[in-house]
């Protein structure tokens, strides 16, 4: 039996297929004579046996495929994703509470994305210590708690095309919304009280996504035909001001103004069958490039799972998992 491959000597699957191989024509020879492929000397199913199937060479190098491509940023921007029902969502807090009784969480759901956070967010915090009878006795330190829920049917997951779609829908036709992105009272000024490192073009932590969306939002605030791509371009802004809680300085509504455009925004994807869109900060923009982080709005859709605090074991197994996925994709 011949196999062809795209990849060669440099995979990270290379060690796999040492075996019976041409280099110069990329074909990888396996076979015992009954159509049965070997590798590395262990007996292996035919690439369309259910139970061995996807130990199968063939197999395992769509899979490597696989994962590459929806690391991409393409695919990323492009691509609506399905969170099947009974999968666990993973939100990292630290008010369980608070997160527990939100109309919007931040999650993962994919493996490598929950150790991406768990380590990420593994370092302990201050804690407030009280006694039997109530009173603060001093400060401690924990770890965060990961608050899971569970998927209760399918949700759909807008890709940043679709949100941004969305997004321009109602920028158009809504005026009030149209204003809070144009004003600098209102979504500017959470920007200007984030992390300006994101924003500004002067930063040597120059952020190429942000720069380009702040430029647009000039063009838009100049008084000039507001384009299409203008106005998608803005949208990374948006997504990035979705969990502002009205904590920065200055802010009279204490978030409420956010609260009612995100509560527009999402209104407009339910109407279209989602229960949640790409987090684009984590997913394209920053450097946690995680693979599909996601702002569920529809918790209908979900039902509460366990909590429990992260342990040193989480964040150790975590830097593992995340080096062997930079190995495998390269980012």
């Amino acid at each position: 039996m011949i196999y062809n491959y795209t990849f060669n000597d440099s995979s990270p699957y290379f060690a796999h297929f040492n075996k019976n191989h041409d280099k110069k024509n990329g074909q990888f020879t396996f076979g015992d004579g009954n159509g049965n492929g070997v590798l590395n000397d262990h007996a292996h199913r035919r690439k369309d046996d259910p139970k061995y199937g996807a130990l199968h060479p063939v197999n395992t190098v769509k899979r490597y495929n696989q994962i590459k491509k929806e690391n991409s940023k393409e695919y990323k921007k492009s691509t609506d994703r399905t969170i099947k029902a009974n999968t666990k969502l993973q939100t990292l807090t630290s008010n369980v509470e608070a997160t527990q009784n939100a109309d919007v969480v931040f999650a993962s759901y994919i493996k490598s994305d929950n150790k991406i956070y768990d380590v990420l967010l593994g370092k302990k915090i201050p804690e407030d210590i009280f006694n039997e009878n109530g009173d603060n006795v001093g400060t401690g330190q924990m770890f965060r708690s990961a608050v899971t829920n569970i998927a209760k049917s399918d949700i759909k997951v807008a890709s940043e095309d679709s949100s941004s779609q969305r997004f321009e829908n109602l920028y158009r036709k809504d005026k009030d919304f149209r204003n809070f992105i144009l004003d600098d009272n209102r979504l500017q000024k959470y920007v200007d009280n984030s992390d300006a490192s994101k924003f500004s073009s002067r930063s040597i932590f120059e952020n190429k996504g942000y720069v380009e969306a702040q430029e647009a939002l000039k063009r838009l605030k100049s008084g000039k035909e507001a384009t299409s791509d203008d106005i998608k371009t803005v949208y990374r802004l948006f997504n990035y001001s979705i969990p502002y809680d009205g904590r920065s300085s200055g802010d009279t509504t204490g978030g409420k103004d956010v609260q009612k455009q995100r509560a527009k925004f999402f209104n407009e994807l339910k109407k279209d069958g989602y229960g949640a869109c790409l987090d684009t900060n984590d997913a394209i923009y920053n450097r946690t490039n995680a693979t599909a982080p996601v702002i569920v709005f529809d918790m209908e859709q979900t039902i509460p799972g366990e909590v429990r605090e992260l342990t040193m074991s989480d964040i150790n197994s975590g830097k593992v998992r995340l080096a062997m996925k930079k190995f495998v994709t390269g980012v």
